[in-house]
């Protein structure tokens, strides 16, 4: 399952392998000890990847066993992932929160190695260019 962190100002992707249910049941049973209010909802969200990281064709291909998922030029440079999941926040309207999504594990890794190159990328841009 793809785990997608969102924070105020970042976003942060990794794979996880264990089943959804089980990453809720531990992640209510946490709120409960902690006294937190918890939001568990069917949701969509969505991130971006740059084009030229991208083999579209592929990933189009891998997410046809994926239905879930879509994918829509954002402008010349990125691409926007779609997917739909599950959002856990601790708020209706929280901007701040986890967003689960179960897709076919190949594409799950692709996307994630996608992600973690561009990543890689912006840290090693040099900030005084």
């Amino acid at each position: 399952m793809l785990k997608l962190t969102y924070l105020e100002n970042d976003l942060y992707l990794e794979q996880v392998t264990e089943n959804l249910e089980d990453w809720l049941m531990l992640r209510v049973a946490l709120a409960v000890r902690l006294g937190q209010r918890l939001v568990i909802e069917s949701a969509t969200a969505s991130f971006l990847l740059p084009i030229d990281l991208l083999q579209l064709t592929r990933l189009k291909k891998l997410a046809q066993l994926a239905p879930d998922v879509e994918f829509a030029q954002s402008d010349a440079e990125s691409i926007e992932v779609c997917l739909s999941g599950t959002w856990v926040g601790s708020q209706v309207d929280a901007s701040e929160g986890v967003f689960l999504a179960v897709l076919e594990p190949r594409l799950e890794a692709r996307l994630l190695q996608i992600w973690q190159m561009a990543q890689q990328r912006a840290t090693s841009i040099s900030p005084y260019l």
